[in-house]
């Protein structure tokens, strides 16, 4: 007993510093990515610099620097939350599992079904200490594509709350067509004796149109929230979905439902308990996923477990246990685990912190399954994913890289050439120049000796400025200073003339290219 204690214990400890590895490789493959990044942005950064570079050169560079935005962008998709989608039928549930999983009352619960739009959870930013510091952003449908904008938190809630009122109002006003025209249909069914079953779907058809051509359709299809973090939200963000059948899902929110359950990495089907063993319930399965999802992955392909709702309301554990085992024999293709779960109970434990009503409930097993499960093969898959798409890009960077390299080999040839011809202008006018110099100063030095021994005497004997009569025809110095000046302009016209040629060269050579490209 004591060796298989510790035999558990060790393989608990094992699998947790698994996890961690699992867990910081995406981040120690961020920092890696990251790194050679900056290296690539020190080296071309003074190439950019250069103005003398060739077309093919700047191009060359612009694609590196296209080539580095990509990878930037797979290098952020690491750190990205991951995505946990709650669906079912209306009236499941599925608001108050959400509401578990948060921890907190966000979504909204009633006994008729309450979401008419995609509401996606995250984890609030570090330093946010109130509501009214939060930003939500409320995406808005429009014919030409989606738009999105961002709202101070009770802005956001007072719009979503006036758009739901018009929804309310207009289903009130349905309701009550609904009933008049019930009414109407009984008392003429009464009067003429004629069987209501006569007139049940010309009541149905009313019903529908009434429907379609009054209920209030909000433009809004999404709602992002930022809530307080637990141990969920640390890593996934959380959607909640509407009734996928009720009449009251338009086209346009389908398009952000699919669009949420192709990015998910885990998927929460919320199932009634006591309607598991209804065929409407399996066809129910196979509509979502033939005509919603028929664009997405099949569901085999995805990371999916069910919950049977509201397993609080079955009396005892014998037939508790034979429903779990039949949902298990019936949806054993379609899930990777089916949870027999208690929205209510699960929802009260997390708000009092009751760990006896988190275990009865389903929460913790449900919570296993996320860790293990959903958040494990999201890791896996993520950074899976990111290093093909890496691995891809630095194909494309060696395939361009090549292509240049060849491209402006040739050039690299000439513009060496050029160089070193430059090069040996520039020597060959500095050894010119110094030679000159050096005879100048030769030449100077002889005839200020001379006048030194025949002109010095003289200077005793000069009345007034004696500096100006040393500077002028003992030193000479202005020949001196005239003859610098010259030579220094001389060289001066030379190192623009060769300058000039340079670039005249290069120039030509460009305009060569190009002719020869068209």
């Amino acid at each position: 007993m004591a060796l298989n204690e510790i035999v558990n214990k060790l393989a608990d400890f094992y699998g947790k510093i698994e996890d961690k590895r699992i867990n910081e490789e995406r981040f120690y493959i961020k920092a890696r990515l990251e790194e050679k990044l900056s290296e690539i942005e020190k080296a071309i950064i003074p190439l950019e610099s250069q103005e003398m570079s060739s077309d093919k050169e700047k191009q060359c560079l612009k694609e590196i620097r296209i080539g580095m935005e990509r990878l930037k962008s797979l290098a952020e998709k690491l750190e990205d939350k991951f995505s946990i989608f709650v669906i079912g039928d209306g009236n499941v549930g599925k608001s108050t599992v959400v509401n578990t999983l948060l921890g907190q009352e966000k979504a909204k619960m009633k006994f008729d079904p309450m979401t008419w739009k995609v509401d996606v959870f995250f984890e609030e930013e570090q330093g946010e200490e109130s509501e009214d510091t939060h930003k939500v952003q409320l995406v808005t449908y429009e014919p030409r594509g989606n738009k999105a904008v961002t709202l101070p938190y009770h802005e956001a809630l007072q719009k979503i709350n006036e758009e739901e009122a018009k929804r309310n109002e207009s289903i009130e006003r349905i309701q009550k067509g609904i009933r008049e025209k019930t009414e109407i249909l009984n008392k003429v069914c009464k009067a003429k004796q004629i069987p209501y079953r006569e007139v049940a779907d010309k009541l149905e058809a009313y019903k529908e149109r009434l429907w379609q051509d009054e209920l209030y359709v909000s433009s809004i299809v999404e709602a992002k929230w930022p809530v307080k973090t637990n141990e969920i939200l640390a890593n996934f963000q959380i959607v909640d979905t509407p009734g996928l059948r009720q009449n009251r899902v338009e086209s346009r929110l389908k398009e952000s439902i699919q669009k949420y359950y192709e990015e998910a990495d885990g998927i929460i089907w919320v199932l009634d308990i006591n309607k598991i063993a209804m065929n409407s319930t399996r066809s129910y399965i196979k509509e979502i996923e033939e005509s919603l999802f028929t664009k997405g992955k099949a569901c085999d392909e995805k990371r999916m477990i069910a919950l049977l709702n509201r397993s609080d309301c079955i009396r005892t554990a014998q037939e508790k246990a034979s429903i779990v085992s039949q949902a298990r024999e019936m949806y054993a293709d379609e899930f990777h685990a089916i949870l027999p779960f208690s929205a209510l109970q699960a929802l009260k434990g997390r708000l009092e912190g009751n760990e006896e009503l988190l275990e009865t409930s389903g929460y913790k097993d449900l919570n296993e399954h996320i860790q293990d499960y959903f958040l494990k093969g999201a890791i896996l898959s993520k950074t899976e994913k990111v290093l093909k798409e890496i691995q891809r890009e630095e194909i494309k960077f060696q395939v361009m890289l090549s292509y240049y390299v060849e491209e402006l080999t040739e050039g690299f040839k000439q513009y060496e050439e050029d160089n070193q011809k430059l090069m040996y202008a520039f020597d060959k006018l500095q050894t010119e120049s110094q030679e000159q110099l050096n005879s100048m100063i030769m030449s100077y030095k002889h005839t200020v000796e001379a006048y030194i021994e025949k002109r010095t005497d003289s200077l005793i004997d000069v009345k007034g400025d004696k500096l100006f009569w040393l500077r002028e025809r003992i030193l000479s110095l202005p020949r001196l200073q005239s003859e610098v000046k010259e030579l220094l302009e001389h060289v001066l016209t030379q190192v623009e003339h060769l300058q000039k040629e340079y670039i005249d060269s290069r120039g030509k050579r460009q305009l060569g290219e190009e002719a020869l490209k068209d």
